[in-house]
């Protein structure tokens, strides 16, 4: 691990002022991602600017339309938010299966969405990949079983955070916020993927971090659903994930968001998916076919082709599970 110095600011303002001071910084949340990352080299900033502590990145005001969750708040508490477990189940849903119990009490909603992708390469100290400024992505050739099926373009790392596809079919909001000034964007548009910038994996600007989230509160009929799929059931990075919401009218579907994790160097939400509900009873039939729609333009890799069968399955439980539909 490089040598970095180390600061606690008690407020938004002054984290951002040590975030524009020369030199490379990285903001600290919860720490459990940033810490490893730092021991492999993945990260070497020269500050760490630990956010925790900041009162105002560390609440959840449901008083509101919309609600607003702080980047520094636990996931812990996340879940423990009787407001949130009424407002958005879908959240709860997703937040449940983050890692431990343990690394839950000290993770963020920030570092969950902002943690590092998972790639065997990528994270290894014996590989220069395209994201860390190589000149091959080892993952085409080589240990793929985990690689993204959609959106590689050149890079297939898969983005791991289980908060960001629920938030994402929930229409969240990013707040991005700089020493000069705060803009507020789609949680959608706040990921980029590697077509757009093969070595970061969000928008954010040297001297910004992101300060928080907002949902806007859910329309009548809305329901919802998160599943995972992971190696191990205890504690795993997603194989494969989906998030969905359905606005209801009877038994058809009025609105809908379909947004896949594991599948991509970002979260990946698919448009094609949600056509295929969209003015439709939700039956066993329209949900596979919204599942074959999500993974059309998928192409996997030597050893990844069972994440298009995995997360079509997903999907389809997902979509019936919040319609309340048997099949």
């Amino acid at each position: 691990m490089k040598a970095f110095t180390y600061s606690a600011p008690s407020d938004l303002t002054t984290a951002l002022l040590a975030l524009s001071n020369p030199g490379q910084h990285a903001v600290m949340g919860g720490g459990t991602d940033l810490v490893n990352s730092m021991k492999s080299y993945i990260e070497t900033p020269d500050d760490v600017v630990d956010v925790h502590g900041i009162q105002a990145l560390g609440t959840i005001d449901p008083s509101g339309n919309p609600v607003k969750i702080g980047s520094a708040v636990r996931i812990a508490d996340l879940l423990a938010s009787a407001d949130l477990q009424k407002l958005y189940p879908i959240l709860i849903q997703a937040g449940s299966v983050i890692a431990t119990p343990q690394i839950r009490n000290v993770g963020t909603v920030g570092g969950n969405l902002c943690q590092r992708p998972r790639c065997w390469y990528f994270r290894s100290e014996d590989y220069t990949c395209t994201r860390k400024y190589g000149s091959e992505c080892y993952a085409i050739l080589g240990e793929n079983r985990y690689n993204a099926i959609l959106g590689g373009s050149g890079c297939f790392i898969v983005h791991p955070s289980d908060l960001a596809p629920a938030l994402i079919a929930l229409d969240a909001k990013a707040v991005v916020s700089g020493l000069t000034k705060t803009r507020t964007m789609a949680l959608n548009d706040f990921f980029v993927g590697p077509d757009v910038d093969v070595h970061h994996e969000n928008v954010l600007q040297p001297g910004e971090m992101l300060a928080g989230v907002q949902i806007p509160r859910p329309p009548s009929g809305q329901v919802g659903a998160y599943l995972k799929a992971r190696g191990r059931e205890t504690w795993d990075f997603a194989t494969t994930a989906a998030a969905v919401t359905l606005v209801m009218n009877g038994g058809t579907c009025t609105d809908a968001r379909v947004v896949m994790g594991g599948v991509a160097p970002r979260p990946w939400r698919s448009t094609d998916a949600e056509a295929a509900l969209i003015g439709h009873p939700v039956t066993a039939a329209t949900a596979a076919q919204a599942a074959a729609a999500a993974v059309k333009l998928a192409r996997p890799m030597q050893f990844n082709a069972y994440k298009v069968d995995q997360v079509q399955v997903l999907i389809r439980r997902a979509v019936l599970q919040a319609a309340g539909v048997g099949g």
